[in-house]
This record gives C-alpha cells, structure tokens and sequence, in this order.
C-alpha cells in the first residue's frame, strides 16, 4: 500500500494491509543510521535490525536503498508535495536541527559520489524546492526580470540557510525563516529600482 506520509513506493498489493508502525520503524532506524554513520556506512540490513523487521519487509516497501533513502530524506525534511517557498524554509530550518542534523551532510556527501542518488535528490527535493522559491521571486519582481536573475535570488534563501543550518551547524529557528524571506523580499523590490 502506498501512503505520501512515509514515502512508500510499492502498492498494488493484496491481502493484508502492511502495519503502518513498521514503516516508521524502518524510516526512523534509516535516518538514525544516516545521522549517526553517513549514508555511505548504510546497509538494509543494519536498517532491518535496527527497526527490528527483516530485509525482505524493507523491500516489500521501498524497492532500492535509494528509495528508501529518499522517503528517509523526505520525512527528515517533513517533504510535501506541492510546497510553497514558506514551506521549503520551514523544512531546511527542520532538516538542519535536532535529531535530523547529520542526516543533510551525509545526504549531500553521498550525493557528490553517487551519480543517481544525486539525480534522485535533485528530482525529488531540490528541484521542487528552488521552483516554489523561484515562484515566490517571480511574484515580487517585474515580469522583465530575465528567470536566471529571479533563480540567483531564490537560491540566496537555500544558500544561507544551508551555510548557517549545515556548515555552521547553527539552530535556525523559525525566526530566521521569516528573516530571509524578509531579505528576499527587499531584493525583489530592489530589482529596477
């Protein structure tokens, strides 16, 4: 069965329906594995004992450990589907803190050596996350505005809260969401003037 809140990708099955519980229990021993080694130390079956199920339960949910880390990421980062730019800075400042904060590293890590973990990210999540923050720009800005200019001006949001959340590995707060999205809006108005 498939269900958005825990990113399972397997459906179409009959017969009993799978226990919730144990999706949770797979994703949150991924994201403690993740934080607490690195996604390159991730196995399925340190996963399975870890959530106390067996390996062939992971992959009656999640078909590769690229899925799974990918459903991993998206309840990490609290990931919805069509999300708005309010949304996307309310999910880095949650995915850069607290029990979620080494699992973004080791995700950006694992992406610089694996070509289609990095794909898989970038389509799922970044890409998503810098057009509801590109679309947030384009409402601000004179239509003129070329779109590399109104890309280079969303990205500044992403930048700082990754710069501070991750490389500073300082707490973001829901303040300080609401400050670049203040920055970004005096950055619009000052395009032409």
């Amino acid at each position: 069965m498939s269900t958005a809140s825990t990113g399972s990708l397997r459906s179409g099955r009959t017969g009993r329906p799978r226990d919730p519980a144990l999706d949770e229990a797979i994703l949150s021993a991924a994201l403690s594995l993740v934080a607490r080694h690195g996604l390159d130390s991730l196995r399925m079956d340190d996963v399975a004992r870890t959530a106390g199920v067996g390996v062939a339960t992971i992959y009656r949910r999640w078909e590769s450990k690229e899925d799974l880390v990918a459903a991993t990421l998206a309840r990490a980062m609290d990931h919805r589907e069509d999300e708005d730019a309010h949304d996307v800075i309310a999910k880095l400042i949650t995915g850069t803190d607290g029990p979620n904060a080494g699992f973004l590293p080791g995700i950006l890590a694992a992406m610089r050596a694996d070509p289609a973990l990095d794909r898989l990210v970038r389509e799922r999540f970044v890409e998503p996350d810098r057009e509801a923050l590109r679309a947030y720009v384009r409402d601000r800005v004179p239509a003129h505005v070329e779109p590399e200019e109104i890309s280079w001006i969303a990205d500044i949001a992403l930048a700082v809260l990754m710069y501070r959340g991750v490389i500073l590995r300082e707490p973001l707060r829901a303040t300080d969401g609401e400050r670049v999205l203040e920055t970004l809006d005096r950055l619009c108005a000052a395009v032409d003037s």
